[in-house]
Parts: structure tokens; C-alpha cells; sequence
């Protein structure tokens, strides 16, 4: 993987990670997160950029299980500050 097909798997996570964070605060989710969970879930569901970062890296393990690289799984922390930006 290229240096220039990194930045663009960041910056498309981050655009797919805001559209999924945004759609749970849509639903409701997020608000659900912070009312039933525990202490822990309840206080990383009121912050943006935990949000951001677990998001990112979720999807950058499905990402890195696609280009069969077990070093962008890191990605997610590359691309968790545009998320919250977006946001």
C-alpha cells in the first residue's frame, strides 16, 4: 500500500466513520449507550472523539483484514481527529 492510498483509506474512513456516528445520534443509540450502560460505555458515549477513535478503528480492522495488512489497524488513530472534526 502506497503512501497516497493510506491517506485516502484515512480520509474515507473518517467520512464513513462520522456518517455512522452521526446516524446513531439520529437513532438514538448514542443517547441509549448513555442512559443503559455502564459507567464506562456511559462516559466514551458523551465524548466525540472516543466515538471517533473506536469507530475509526473498527472499520480499519475491516479495512486492514481487506488489503490483508495487519499495520493499519493503526490507521484508526490517523483518521479518529478528522472523524471528530466532521463531527
Amino acid at each position: 500500500m502506497t503512501w497516497g492510498s493510506l491517506l485516502v483509506c484515512v480520509v474515507l474512513v473518517a467520512c464513513t466513520g462520522a456518517f455512522f456516528i452521526l446516524l446513531a445520534m439520529k437513532l438514538g443509540i448514542i443517547e441509549w449507550m448513555q442512559v443503559h450502560g455502564d459507567a464506562f460505555i456511559s462516559e466514551m458515549a458523551k465524548c466525540n472523539f472516543c466515538l471517533s477513535f473506536w469507530m475509526c478503528t473498527v472499520l480499519f480492522v475491516g479495512v486492514a483484514c481487506y488489503y490483508d495488512n495487519a499495520l493499519l489497524i493503526f490507521g484508526g488513530v490517523l483518521s479518529s481527529p478528522l472523524t471528530r472534526y466532521l463531527l
